[in-house]
């Protein structure tokens, strides 16, 4: 089966991405990001009343994503200043 979403957040061992299926726990998962292929686990799958589902995938240990070879438009870069 597949299942278009909207990548909201991702780091180097977990993405969420925004669906509007349902998501079983424990499904296994692959995400397609361009040319690359992340696999992991569903960890938990929240209903938003107007948006849909927000779906946790816990990312294999093989599978960890790196801002080298993919960054979603949207991502944020950030440092921290001192005082």
């Amino acid at each position: 089966m597949t299942v278009t979403g909207n990548l909201e957040e991702i780091g180097e061992s977990s993405a969420l991405v925004l669906t509007e299926n349902r998501v079983a726990l424990g499904t296994k998962v692959v995400i397609r990001c361009k040319t690359r292929e992340l696999k992991g686990v569903v960890e938990s799958c929240t209903r938003d009343e107007g948006l849909g589902y927000f779906v946790e995938i816990g990312l294999d240990s093989e599978c960890h994503w790196s801002q080298r070879w993919f960054a979603p438009q949207h991502l944020w870069s950030y440092s921290k200043l001192s005082a």
